[in-house]
């Protein structure tokens, strides 16, 4: 994790000890019913390499575009910017996400 990440979340008492970073693969796609990217270019790269699995289309969106979002679908990556852009972004991340949990609890209402 970034330290500027890690710091971002501390601030947030937001506990990250049990984060371990993964490599995508078949198993770890299949196994989740939602998959989510912070830029297009991701999204395609895992339809296109893993098209065999069942309902990968259906299932994976950038974060942006989950939560309606019809263009800008993008979230770059803060890693190689600088702090007061590194901050923006997370705040950015902070409330796509936010959306995107309001958004699962309302589709799971929704469904029961």
């Amino acid at each position: 994790m970034q330290p500027e990440s890690r710091e971002y979340l501390n601030k947030k008492s937001i506990n990250h000890s049990d984060f371990i970073p993964q490599l995508i693969n078949s198993n770890l796609l299949k196994n989740n019913d939602l998959i989510i990217t912070m830029e297009w270019s991701h999204k395609d790269e895992i339809i296109d390499s893993y098209s065999i699995i069942k309902k990968i289309t259906e299932k994976t969106f950038t974060l942006k575009e989950f939560n309606g979002a019809k263009e800008d679908l993008d979230i770059i990556d803060p890693y190689y910017t600088n702090r007061s852009t590194y901050q923006k972004i997370m705040q950015l991340i902070d409330t796509q996400v936010e959306n995107l949990i309001l958004k699962i609890i309302k589709i799971k209402k929704n469904a029961n």
